[in-house]
């Protein structure tokens, strides 16, 4: 089971398809996502394998809010966490 670990403890599941995430595509790849899509549906391989290069992964801890982001070339075996900045400014 692919599990993602918060660093506040919390186990992202990441077996169930689709899970909890958010996929991800910078707006100058958008373009070329969506011709690699139309190229899965007409059953263009090369086209197709594309997608995996233009998307990444966001997660959001329940717990404590952080972010999890995989970056573009992680393939998302890596990813940086970003937390939440305080907004007390007393």
């Amino acid at each position: 089971m692919p599990k993602l670990t918060c660093p506040c403890g919390y186990v992202h599941n990441l077996t169930p398809i689709p899970d909890d995430g958010w996929l991800t595509v910078r707006d100058r790849d958008y373009e070329a996502l969506i011709d690699a899509e139309l190229g899965a549906l007409a059953g263009d391989d090369v086209r197709s394998s594309r997608r995996i290069d233009l998307w990444r992964r966001l997660y959001e801890c329940p717990n404590c809010a952080r972010l999890m982001w995989s970056l573009p070339g992680d393939h998302c075996e890596k990813f940086r966490t970003y937390n939440l900045e305080s907004n007390d400014n007393s």
